[in-house]
């Protein structure tokens, strides 16, 4: 009888002994979660920023959300405002967005992503949608970053945007990051936690040829040869990433008067802001991936107006507002709607290189390089100096380049 009440006094001690231990692993999980809230808090307060998610039919969307809050070194600083383009049967990002928070147990910032919602049937294209969201979610945070909906993160992207912004500041008092990001690896079904987030050479935008349809210019991306170490001046602008102030919505809200307007969008938003002062620079370090293959995606928002005469009939007069507003028309002096104050249309195209009246771009346009670049800039650019010096010889100096063939 003995034996067995001293087993059970044994069992009771063991029992007490792991439950404080859990007890006290638990204390120690409250107190750092707790602080871990504080700090996030005052992230927060300080310098938010507010991420812009326009998307059409786009399974990746979900895992676009969750990469942005999961890799952020400060998550609660961030708020995003979608605008989701669906189908009635297509999967709702916020549905697929808890199913992934649940699955892994993390943290869920739900309350920090507002979605409006839009038919498919009802979608204009990407200017469109951007409106939307800059003009019906955005709610006055510090920063201001465009992406698109398939997007992957480098860890502590957060930091490393308001960072490479403020370098900028010192030399502009309106600076943009933007650049098109390297693909991400769609084999890789872990998406956001795996492969992504390693930080890769970016790439810089340079002048590619002019559209045939709108006569915009359009862009490329052409890597550094070697990282460069500080953020590089740039001609272009790429709406794929865009990291501003938030006052650049204020100044200068993309224009929704251009329906189903695809190519031509980054030329005329380009123009846009310079004239409204802002200055474009190359981040020194690529900040995000991009989803550059639309096969997994469940349709593209210019597949639903082919056959619609009235849609069609909005696109051709998108084309012939923008060749207003570029000068493409044969009118040297394009219309002053959306036009900053701070700079011309003809500064622009001075700083550029790039003459869509005559459908001409200068060498350096076509190699990317702004006025007055810096030996820094040519080298990571080129590799050296002298490989610059030999690529302008063999265009010869101050020759433009045309896509006129």
């Amino acid at each position: 009888m003995k034996f067995i009440q001293i087993i059970l006094i044994v069992i009771v001690l063991v029992i007490l002994f792991f439950g404080y231990k859990k007890y006290k692993s638990y204390r120690v999980q409250k107190q750092t979660s707790n602080a871990f809230e504080q700090v996030q808090q005052q992230c927060n307060n300080i310098e938010t920023i507010f991420v812009s998610v326009p998307s059409y039919r786009d399974p990746e969307c979900a895992k676009t959300l969750v990469d942005m809050f999961h890799k952020a070194s400060c998550p609660y600083r961030v708020f995003a405002g979608v605008c989701v383009q669906n189908e009635p049967l297509d999967p709702q990002p916020l549905d697929e967005y808890d199913r992934i928070i649940k699955k892994n147990k993390w943290r869920d910032f739900h309350n920090q992503i507002k979605v409006l919602p839009i038919p498919a049937s009802e979608a204009k294209g990407p200017m469109y949608a951007r409106h939307l969201i800059e003009t019906k979610l955005y709610r006055g945070e510090v920063f201001y970053l465009m992406i698109d909906s398939h997007t992957r993160f480098i860890k502590n992207w957060d930091e490393e945007c308001i960072m490479q912004w403020k370098r900028c500041s010192k030399e502009t008092p309106q600076p943009i990051l933007t650049y098109y990001p390297d693909d991400f690896n769609l084999q890789d079904k872990v998406g956001f936690s795996k492969g992504d987030e390693k930080e890769s050479i970016p790439s810089y935008l340079r002048a590619k040829e002019f559209c045939k349809e709108t006569g915009a210019l359009k862009i490329e991306g052409a890597k550094f040869k070697t990282q460069p170490l500080r953020p590089i001046p740039s001609l272009f602008w790429a709406a794929g990433f865009s990291f501003s102030s938030g006052q650049l919505i204020k100044d200068c809200s993309i224009d929704r008067n251009y329906p189903f307007l695809f190519f031509g969008e980054e030329h005329l938003q380009a123009v846009r802001y310079f004239t409204h002062g802002y200055m474009f620079y190359t981040p020194c370090k690529g900040i995000i991936r991009h989803q550059w293959s639309r096969a997994d995606r469940l349709g593209t928002y210019w597949e639903q107006w082919l056959g619609d005469p009235a849609k069609i009939q909005m696109e051709k007069q998108s084309r012939m507002r923008l060749k207003a507003f570029l000068g493409i028309q044969g009118v040297l002096t394009p219309e002053s709607s959306g036009m900053g104050k701070v700079k011309t249309i003809q500064q622009y195209q001075d700083y550029t290189g790039v003459y869509p009246y005559h459908q001409r771009f200068h060498w350096n346009s076509k190699l990317g390089v702004a006025p007055g670049a810096r030996n820094d800039e040519l080298i990571a650019k080129f590799g050296s100096l002298l490989k610059y010096q030999k690529i302008m010889a063999a265009a010869g100096a101050g020759a433009s380049a045309t896509t006129k063939k």
